[in-house]
């Protein structure tokens, strides 16, 4: 390609399919093609998140030289921060991206997480509803604030707020193991090992999925049932 914007287009497909070392040449041929390249930086900087801190906070600083308007870029820098476990600087700058952008969901579920992880349960759901008003369909940001009312002591409101993620998305396996484990607790047994059963028909861990059936199963003494999954287990 011979045009930035058609290397970065390439380049965040190649890493949306986790290949990140093709997209990784196609942002470096965008650069070498337009040095001031915002979206090339953005990219690689992404890329490197969760991996390398010090090279994804090279790449976001970069897209923000060029662009300090750019809410998307404070967040970015703030997810990395996050991840380093710099709480107050990631919040300074998830907040500044809000000044620039208050109708964007995502941040207000990236402060929702942050809240989370400091055990602000309260503060996160409030983030999280914040996040749902602007977009009532993103499932991860209803699973994380059922986490936060279970934590919180608040099991029926976990579970009703998982039972409506589950009904729209039946074939996401974290969501429908979670459901289960909570329906467990919560004395719903039967629902319980109900869910497991249906989730055995699409789980790509058979085993673990079993297994964690199998302790349902203990909980309510249904020991002829706990042998019998043993077995399938062994």
């Amino acid at each position: 390609p011979t045009h930035p914007f058609i290397c970065c287009t390439k380049a965040n497909c190649l890493r949306l399919s986790n290949k990140i070392e093709e997209a990784l040449k196609f942002y470096t041929r965008a650069l070498e093609l337009n040095p001031f390249c915002v979206y090339a930086y953005t990219g690689k900087g992404n890329i490197y998140n969760y991996k390398d801190h010090k090279k994804a906070l090279e790449f976001h600083e970069k897209a923000l030289e060029m662009n300090p308007f750019d809410y998307r870029g404070w967040n970015n820098k703030a997810v990395v921060l996050q991840d380093m476990n710099k709480f107050t600087e990631a919040e300074e700058f998830y907040l500044h991206a809000l000044s620039l952008e208050k109708n964007d969901p995502y941040i207000y579920s990236n402060l929702g997480n942050l809240s989370k992880s400091l055990g602000q349960f309260e503060r996160a759901v409030q983030f999280y509803k914040k996040g749902l008003q602007l977009n009532s369909s993103i499932n991860f940001i209803k699973s994380n604030m059922a986490d936060c009312f279970w934590k919180m002591g608040q099991n029926q409101k976990a579970v009703s707020i998982l039972h409506e993620v589950v009904d729209s998305d039946p074939l996401n396996e974290e969501y429908s193991t979670d459901l289960a484990l909570y329906l467990s607790q919560v004395g719903q047994q039967q629902e319980s090992l109900d869910l497991f059963e249906k989730i055995l028909t699409f789980t790509k861990d058979r085993k673990k999925t079993l297994f964690r059936k199998c302790m349902v199963l203990l909980d309510s003494e249904n020991f002829y049932q706990v042998r019998q999954v043993f077995q399938e287990i062994l």
